[in-house]
């Protein structure tokens, strides 16, 4: 089992996505871990109140940060914009940097799913997630 998408933006585990999106998160400066959505606990367990997306200056990246890992859509019209700062972000990371596991690196993960995000985007259709 695992996240597949359309378009060939993803095929593989769910914990490979996740590191991906840290990854990338990480990149542009945000702890996905401090995040609504995310885990909405700091060290030791202790509760806080995450981060809202909102409170953040709007970056395309965050359609991808903040999508839920198993289902649900990106819009075409967000496809382009989306994979262009993929392409941007991915050209800071040096190659082949791993996330671990099942990854084979943040950089062409990044390359990859801009790819299918083209692809989307000339069809005028969503990246679904499955």
């Amino acid at each position: 089992m695992g996240l597949d998408t359309t378009h060939g933006c993803w095929h593989g585990a769910y914990s490979a996505f996740g590191r991906f999106r840290v990854g990338l998160a990480k990149e542009i400066g945000i702890n996905l871990n401090l995040m609504e959505g995310f885990s909405g606990r700091g060290l030791n367990g202790i509760a806080f109140d995450p981060m809202k997306w909102s409170a953040l200056k709007p970056d395309p990246l965050h359609i991808l940060l903040n999508h839920s890992d198993c289902e649900g859509s990106i819009a075409p019209e967000d496809c382009a914009p989306l994979a262009a700062r993929l392409r941007e972000v991915a050209a800071g990371i040096e190659p082949g940097r791993d996330a671990g596991g099942h990854l084979d690196g943040i950089r062409e993960a990044a390359i990859t799913f801009a790819e299918g995000l083209e692809r989307a985007a000339a069809a005028n259709e969503p990246v679904e997630f499955h």
